[in-house]
């Protein structure tokens, strides 16, 4: 019977989602094989099934480091420490979109992540991890107001910060900019987490959302105790658009963070008519008048349709659509009216839309009005759509695309151009223009 057992060390313990974990082993027989998996039922707040597993050959000291080790077979293939990580497979992921009766819980505040070490099929080991979605120190306020609904994370204690508006995608709801959110609360910005459609009694669909429900959220954030009068707005995808939108339209906000943008206003929805013809609208409006958007031909609605509901690949959809709108000044985002940096995150594998396309154009826009601030472009050329931030799975590539190890070099590096980008906006405190 083997009596084998092995010493894992996890450095640290309890650690925030996004920071790096450091697992070691010892005890282990010399340049023998070892397979670690790593098993978790919660990943961003959703319960799931996730798992990974990687082999490794044990050193002559009989140690394997997952930050020096590149594992020979598993999920994974490259020497990174967070590899059993982001790596995970996510099955039985169980959504939930609360329509009515707000319900802004945040559970579970952290997940707990299992490590077992086999060889020759037994168990020779077990540890764990403790991954924090925010900081004990960060306080949480629900906001269930009628014309908002959000989730305000804020550091307890700390010197007011810029405050960051933090909008998720065209899935809706609150999920996805919650977590961002609670992260950036945890590295010391207030965040408001806002939802805008699908959720409790907000619009079921992305149609005309009008650009004064923002405002409010906007002033009632530049007012809080916790922010120091900045306002950065911070958007995914939808939420991108969205962003560049309010950052051209209202001098209070600060900078613009834009991850998988679009450089026009786009379809927000579509549907039929009784005679079978489709119908689109607008994603948003202003004093009750839609923005006008790329139009879309009933031949580019029903591809998107096809694409939608067999999980493929619409970037080309919206390609066209820029191609056959021809002159696009009609539904440009005016970029250059922003007052203060910004940062464009894309990836050129993008399934949903040619983001790096769009941030092209946003860069050429700011470059021909002669914006004299600063607009910093990450581009990544093997990533997908999903870019968010460190040790979470990115191996969720339907209808996203990248892949696993792209998608994480790109959350990993672009997190950190993103803090960066706050710490730079926070240090030389920009103003707000006066016209």
């Amino acid at each position: 019977m083997n009596t084998i057992k092995v010493h894992i060390q996890v450095t640290p313990e309890v650690s925030l989602l996004d920071e790096p974990v450091h697992i070691q082993m010892d005890g282990l027989p010399p340049d023998s094989p070892v397979t670690v998996t790593a098993v978790t039922n919660h990943i961003l707040g959703l319960a799931c099934s996730a798992q990974s597993s990687a082999t490794f050959i044990a050193d002559s000291n009989g140690r394997v480091d997952l930050d020096t080790h590149q594992p020979v077979s598993g999920s994974y293939d490259c020497v990174d420490g967070m590899g059993l990580f982001w790596s995970m497979e996510m099955k039985d992921v169980q959504y939930t979109r609360v329509c009515r009766n707000a319900d802004l819980r945040y559970e579970p505040r952290e997940t707990v992540v299992q490590l077992y070490v086999q060889r020759e099929g037994e168990i020779i080991g077990t540890a764990s991890c403790v991954r924090k979605l925010y900081d004990p120190h960060v306080l949480v306020l629900d906001i269930t107001e009628p014309d908002m609904v959000g989730k305000l994370f804020f550091p307890k204690g700390s010197a007011p910060a810029p405050g960051i508006l933090v909008l998720g995608g065209g899935e809706g709801g609150l999920a996805s900019p919650m977590t961002c959110a609670a992260l950036l609360a945890s590295h010391g910005y207030p965040s408001l987490a806002l939802a805008y459609f699908r959720f409790e009694d907000l619009p079921q669909k992305l149609r005309e959302i009008p650009l004064e429900y923002f405002e409010k959220a906007i002033q009632w954030l530049k007012g809080h105790a916790a922010c120091n009068g900045q306002i950065v707005v911070y958007g995914r995808s939808k939420g991108a658009e969205l962003s560049l939108l309010l950052g051209a339209r209202y001098h209070e906000i600060s900078g613009v963070i834009a991850s998988s943008p679009s450089s026009v206003v786009c379809v927000g929805d579509i549907q039929r008519d009784e005679s079978g013809r489709y119908v689109t609208y607008s994603s948003w409006s202003v004093d009750g008048h839609p923005i006008p958007h790329v139009p879309w031909s009933d031949g580019l609605c029903s591809e998107a349709e096809h694409c939608l509901n067999h999980g493929l690949r619409m970037d080309h959809v919206h390609r066209t659509a820029l191609l056959q709108a021809g002159d696009l000044k009609e539904y440009e985002i005016p970029v250059e009216r922003i007052h203060g940096p910004v940062l464009l995150i894309s990836s050129r594998d993008d399934h949903w839309w040619p983001a790096t396309l769009h941030c092209e154009r946003i860069k050429q826009r700011l470059r021909e009005h002669g914006s004299s601030y600063e607009c910093v472009h990450l581009d990544y050329p093997d990533a997908g759509h999903v870019i968010r931030f460190p040790g979470v799975p990115t191996t969720q590539l339907r209808m996203n695309g990248g892949t696993a190890k792209a998608n994480h070099h790109a959350s990993r590096e672009s997190w950190g151009e993103i803090l960066a980008f706050l710490g730079r906006l926070s240090s030389l405190g920009y103003a707000e223009s006066s016209d």
